[in-house]
């Protein structure tokens, strides 16, 4: 495997983890997202990494969509597992937003 492979292939399992992460967390709170839901929007495997954030859009069941960036470092940082505090907050507040809008609209 090539230095290049090595990189995307860990790439790739930091945004699996990632998704995988918001999954849970969503699951946990009753809302349904699966992984066909999930956008990494301008990033396919393959290309090349993305040297900015990539804006990845979570689309559970009947919830409107919401787009979160997260850094190629985060991005990165996260292929063996969710080791940062900052990825980790950063998924509690995607988890935060959707229990939000669904309170919302059961209120409604």
């Amino acid at each position: 495997m090539t230095e290049r492979e090595k990189h995307q292939a860990q790439f790739q399992a930091g945004l699996r983890n990632i998704t995988e992460a918001v999954v849970t967390g969503l699951a946990a709170i009753g809302i349904k997202l699966t992984a066909k839901n999930v956008d990494w929007r301008g990033w396919r495997p393959g290309q090349p990494i993305p040297n900015t954030a990539l804006q990845i859009t979570f689309k559970p069941d009947g919830l409107p969509a919401m787009e979160f960036p997260f850094t190629r470092e985060q991005i990165a940082d996260s292929w063996e597992s969710l080791e940062s505090a900052e990825v980790r907050n950063l998924v509690r507040r995607i988890v935060k937003n959707y229990r939000d809008v669904q309170s919302t609209a059961r209120n409604a």
